[in-house]
């Protein structure tokens, strides 16, 4: 029988481990009826975009926290890369205690992730994010899927976001503006029907030509 899992999983089934981990890695024991045969180390690799990312979203007061079931010691390098303090990182997390942080950080909450133990997470976020190369459970439950890059682009789609939600409240109060306007004239008899007809594509006209912005503000947006 072959055992594949933490130290403590293998430990509990009558394993004797080698003493001694090292540092800065996650450590996947493996063992083959009841002996320790070795251990795979596995290490993250930041993406170069991902400390920016994060800078943009801490200059938003948006607080970011790293939530992962590897060790801690494994998390720490990958923190100080992006720009995360000691306190904003969470590790050794079971897919329920990813959302008890989720729970504890306060609505709205956005998780982003890509494994099978994220799902969880994802399915409870207000605004769940899949990145490129998520497991078929990641994207299933999120919201929100991004098809290339990573946490950089969630930064891309943030702020495409933002500029929606902006366009959305001047096409609003534009139009509650212009209708109020035109429907004071036309009860005061200043405004035909034909006028009216012609103000009310004025109207709809200067929504679309606003709303056509958002066009040419995702083209210039950079891509991974």
């Amino acid at each position: 029988m072959v055992l594949v899992g933490s130290a403590g999983f293998v430990a509990e089934q009558g394993v004797t481990l080698l003493a001694g981990r090292p540092e800065n890695c996650t450590r996947v024991e493996v063992a083959r009826n009841g002996t320790w045969i070795g251990a795979v180390l596995l290490q993250d690799r930041v993406r170069e975009d991902a400390a920016s990312a994060l800078r943009a979203f801490a200059q938003a007061a948006i607080r970011t926290r790293l939530v992962t079931g590897d060790s801690a010691a494994a998390a720490a390098p990958v923190a100080q890369a992006v720009g995360l303090k000691a306190s904003d990182v969470h590790a050794h997390c079971l897919p329920e205690d990813k959302v008890k942080v989720l729970e504890q950080a306060g609505n709205p909450s956005v998780f982003v992730g890509d494994g099978v133990n994220d799902a969880l997470a994802l399915a409870a976020a207000d605004c769940g994010v899949a990145v490129q190369g998520a497991t078929p459970p990641a994207v299933a439950t999120a919201g929100v899927v991004i098809a290339s890059g990573g946490v950089e682009q969630v930064a891309v789609a943030w702020r495409h976001a933002r500029r929606t939600i902006r366009v959305v409240r001047q096409n609003l109060a534009f139009s509650m503006v212009y209708n109020v306007g035109v429907l004071a004239l036309a009860a005061g008899g200043m405004v035909t029907p034909v006028a009216a007809a012609c103000a009310m594509l004025a109207s709809s006209l200067s929504v679309m030509l606003n709303s056509g912005r958002l066009l040419s503000a995702r083209s210039a947006l950079p891509r991974a």
